[in-house]
């Protein structure tokens, strides 16, 4: 039934191709033009009834796949990964990574497909999702008022005090770079969203808590289409962990998220980061509107 499965150019995707696709892969095509990827297009005569992305920068992934309704458990989801790895291989890659969203529309469809050609499930984490709507307001706004707001004012009294990045000086980030391997864990480097042209941070909703001049929590917060936000790290150094010194910049975060005009904040939480799972649970959750699982799996 199908021709032929082959890399087509992003024009050729837009001249020749009839498929509605989801906004996820609009996102994902748009941004093939934008970093090292390519798309490969399963075709019915001259219609394109699937795609496959990958992406080969920072590191090769399989970034989406999809397939039309009509055209779907006739094998072209298996055709479209399995082209999508030859294109690896081509380019001398021996590991392909990738991720499915279990909860969403043929999670477990793309589970099967991946697990029958050989990917491996390497993490699992939780994708939490968060809404500034009034609901979410209503919550924080109790939780503010009956443990959140005294928790807060205990520590500023105490000389703490938190401010954005867009307000951070100088002195402060030198401090901050300063710490990265030392107070706070080298895996959760802000710096890393500096100069990162797709996940961009947005400085007046990261934070930053000092006491002494010295950081002592923080939260960075990035975009990717000016209109969602990703929480991206929430640390704390190690000198201060378990004290609740994180309320300070989640709060403000918080106050200003839902004071703003982001419509929809997520977060990604891995399950061997038990603190975070564990306040997830807790104490974050509480303000989702929903929480999914995220299957992590790499090719070799």
């Amino acid at each position: 039934m199908i021709t032929y499965v082959k890399e087509i150019s992003f024009y050729d995707y837009l001249l020749g191709s009839k498929m509605p696709l989801p906004p996820l892969g609009t996102y994902y095509v748009r941004h093939s033009l934008t970093r090292d990827s390519i798309i490969i297009g399963a075709h019915l005569e001259e219609r394109t009834v699937g795609i496959a992305v990958i992406e080969f920068i920072p590191k090769p992934k399989l970034a989406y796949v999809f397939v039309e309704e009509n055209f779907r458990q006739q094998g072209i989801g298996t055709q479209l990964v399995k082209a999508a790895l030859t294109h690896a291989g081509e380019k001398s890659i021996a590991e392909v990574e990738t991720c499915v969203i279990m909860q969403n529309e043929y999670g477990e469809v793309i589970d099967h497909i991946l697990r029958k050609i050989g990917f491996e499930m390497i993490e699992t984490a939780t994708i939490i999702r968060g809404a500034n709507d009034e609901r979410c307001r209503r919550i924080w706004d109790v939780f503010m008022r009956e443990k959140g707001k005294r928790i807060c004012s205990k520590f500023i009294g105490r000389g703490y005090k938190t401010l954005p990045f867009s307000k951070a000086s100088t002195v402060t980030f030198d401090r901050l770079k300063a710490s990265i391997g030392r107070e706070f864990a080298s895996t959760l480097n802000p710096f890393s969203y500096v100069s990162n042209q797709n996940d961009r941070i947005v400085p007046e909703y990261s934070y930053i808590t000092l006491k002494n001049d010295d950081p002592v929590a923080f939260v960075i917060v990035t975009t990717v289409d000016d209109k969602n936000l990703v929480f991206q790290q929430l640390s704390t150094a190690l000198g201060h962990q378990g004290n609740g010194i994180f309320l300070l910049p989640f709060a403000a975060f918080a106050e200003r998220f839902l004071g703003g005009t982001y419509g929809k904040v997520s977060a990604v939480i891995f399950d061997k980061n038990v603190k975070m799972q564990r306040l997830m649970h807790s104490f974050i959750g509480s303000l989702a509107e929903s929480i999914k699982t995220q299957n992590f799996y790499q090719y070799k």
